[in-house]
């Protein structure tokens, strides 16, 4: 072909060869597509009428001036610009398997030959493309694979694909993995042979010998890897001369994995391997979905557990806990309505106060119950202002007077000169509210419960500390780790389960802040809360 000699054309393809019976034979009636590129940009232009039918072109016109990158089916551009600038230009011919695509968007697997020409002290590029028929069939190489792997399923069938790569294309290492982190880390599905000096998922994927594989490329480094990413930890602490690899794609079409072997000696394409490897990339997305459908299933049905748990819990608060002042009120009320001609002032409103105690106790619990199911769904918003905690505090004691008023509990405030905090309102009444509400509780009749302050120049903060029962440290652990779920309800003469104190860290957290624990059994509880000073 060197002595071919082209000439300008006025009309058709940029130019066309003169008629010689040889070359005319050879071109034109070659059982090949053939297609003559620019040296210099590689566009098309010139091919013979095998290549117009094998890529369902309506002429020969549709294909001229077309990048010759346009008939590729999944190889990135750059990637193969260098391929043939390092193999073919440098080397001569240059043989490969890939996917092409057709001008009618129809794909078919093929061998690609690619060599260097130069006609009129210009360069040109030929590809030689013939559409592979044996890869359809069963061979040797696809049915040991097909056979090994057809029984198993999950991580054995990842770690008995990369033995079986070893074993059927002759190379040291393989691995299948999956992608994380971004694409900046591999998590090691199943390998085979041992690297040495690297762990796998700490290896650093940019600029890396698997960096075309992660741009969606099946990629082909046939020897001297070494020279290529002198620098790569993988093939610099093995050795590796010789690279294969492929993607996995997820089905938004993502690249989530990647198959792969390598060799510390030259690696020779087997027939068919790329089409192999598509095939079982194909069968490793769909096992790594299999898996992932089976972890988020049972991760639905552990949220399932959870919340038919907490509506369990729930309807044990809400039937425990509502079961006292529902019956108080029940009970007073039915007193009133029977005995109100007989009684005096003194003893209705001592009736009326016991009413309006059990439904105080009962707006109470529904506060936080309706806090925790806000919570729950993610359907808080926070509205920060600046407030006073001696004010919310006062609230706070008006609304349990009564309850300190029965035990007879002596409470010390000092919050005189108290600095304002920059909070949400709501919920740092919520906050006071449950700790102040279960100092009472479980503080002893006729004993003492403090109210005090620290402030320092960004934070003020709030101490409440009962004379009470104390509490465990497995208890303080229980609600430090506790995330939105109710707690388990505890049977006692007091009706509390916790559940306000879960709701005070929760809310504690969201505004910035921090609660602490002080705690001795029979003796003294203090709970001490750091909020954003004004």
């Amino acid at each position: 072909m060197q002595y071919v000699k082209y000439i300008p054309s006025t009309k058709g393809s940029p130019f066309h060869y003169e008629s010689q019976p040889l070359f005319s034979v050879l071109f034109d009636h070659a059982p090949d597509a053939i297609f003559i590129l620019d040296g210099k940009d590689y566009s098309i232009i010139e091919c013979n009428e095998v290549a117009q039918i094998l890529f369902e072109a309506k002429s020969k016109s549709s294909l001229i001036n077309l990048s010759a990158f346009r008939l590729y089916d999944n190889e990135p551009v750059e990637f193969s610009k260098d391929l043939i600038e390092s193999n073919i230009i440098n080397k001569g011919e240059y043989t490969q398997e890939l996917a092409f695509r057709t001008l009618r968007q129809n794909v078919f697997w093929g061998k690609l030959n690619k060599y260097l020409i130069k006609a009129d002290n210009q360069q040109y590029l030929v590809l030689r493309i013939s559409k592979a028929t044996d890869y359809l069939d069963a061979e040797e190489a696809l049915s040991k694979l097909l056979r090994g792997t057809a029984k198993v399923t999950g991580l054995i069938f990842f770690k008995e694909l990369s033995k079986l790569f070893c074993k059927t294309f002759d190379v040291k290492y393989a691995f299948v993995a999956k992608i994380s982190g971004n694409k900046k880390s591999l998590e090691i599905l199943g390998s085979y042979g041992q690297f040495k000096n690297i762990q796998l998922e700490k290896y650093k994927l940019m600029n890396s010998l698997v960096e075309n594989v992660l741009k969606g490329y099946t990629t082909f480094y046939p020897g001297e890897v070494n020279k290529l990413f002198p620098e790569d930890e993988l093939v610099k602490e093995n050795n590796i001369k010789g690279f294969m690899g492929t993607p996995v794609f997820g089905n938004s079409g993502e690249v989530i994995g990647m198959i792969a072997f390598l060799d510390d000696e030259v690696i020779k394409e087997a027939p068919n391997s790329r089409y192999i490897l598509s095939i079982f990339a194909s069968r490793t997305a769909a096992e790594m979905q299999r898996i992932r459908s089976k972890e988020i299933l049972k991760e639905q049905a552990r949220k399932l557990a959870i919340s038919d748990n907490i509506k369990d819990n729930l309807l044990s608060i809400i039937s425990h806990d509502l079961k006292n002042p529902l019956h108080s009120v029940l009970e007073f009320s039915e007193l009133l309505k029977t005995n109100a001609d007989s009684y005096d002032k003194k003893n209705i409103v001592d009736r009326v106060t016991i009413i309006d105690n059990a439904v105080r106790n009962i707006y109470f619990l529904l506060e936080n119950l309706s806090d925790w199911s806000r919570i729950f769904r993610g359907d808080i918003l926070q509205n920060p202002q600046n407030i006073s905690l001696n004010e919310i505090t006062e609230e706070s004691l008006s609304f349990f007077r009564y309850l300190i008023d029965a035990k007879h509990i002596k409470v010390q405030v000092k919050l005189n000169k108290c600095p304002e905090v920059h909070a949400d309102k709501s919920m740092v009444f919520s906050i006071v509210r449950n700790i102040f509400s279960n100092a009472i509780k479980y503080t002893t009749a006729d004993s003492e419960i403090r109210i005090e302050y620290a402030a320092s120049d960004k934070l003020v903060t709030l101490s409440i500390q009962d004379s009470g029962t104390g509490m465990t440290e497995e208890k303080i652990q229980q609600i430090m780790h506790a995330g939105n779920e109710i707690p388990e309800l505890t049977l006692s003469n007091e009706n509390a389960v916790g559940l306000g104190l879960i709701l005070s860290k929760n809310f504690v957290k969201r505004i910035g802040g921090k609660i602490h624990f002080d705690s001795t059994i029979d003796k003294v509880t203090k709970v001490s809360i750091d909020l954003p000073k004004a």
